[in-house]
């Protein structure tokens, strides 16, 4: 039977998109589940990032907001409701598609 990992990771590779990540951490694989900031940082250890460094960009409010801020991390979240709307919860930069977040990112770092 294949693992969610492992079908994330062909998907991916069928793609042609992973090889542009230097790692991937499921949570079949490592037993630890979002929000849960261990898992962020189980893979910031593997990449050798820092979390103040570092950015998750993800869709989720609980999952990938809360998540990637308990560990420390910036957080750019996909979604078509704007910053203002996010409420308490915002994070550092929200964007409709992923085709902006080069410009997210940049925007972040200046």
């Amino acid at each position: 039977m294949r693992t969610p990992g492992a079908t994330l990771r062909t998907l991916l590779e069928r793609y042609r998109l992973l090889r542009c990540f230097k790692h991937t951490t499921c949570s079949d694989e490592v037993g630890v589940r979002k929000p849960d900031p261990e898992i962020f940082a189980l893979t910031l250890r593997a990449v050798g990032a820092e979390a103040g460094a570092a950015v998750h960009v993800g869709d989720d409010e609980i999952l990938d907001v809360q998540g990637a801020r308990a560990a420390g991390m910036r957080v750019i979240q996909v979604t078509s409701l704007s910053l203002q709307a996010l409420g308490a919860r915002r994070p550092d930069a929200a964007i409709p598609r992923l085709a902006a977040l080069p410009e997210a990112i940049a925007r972040l770092e200046s």
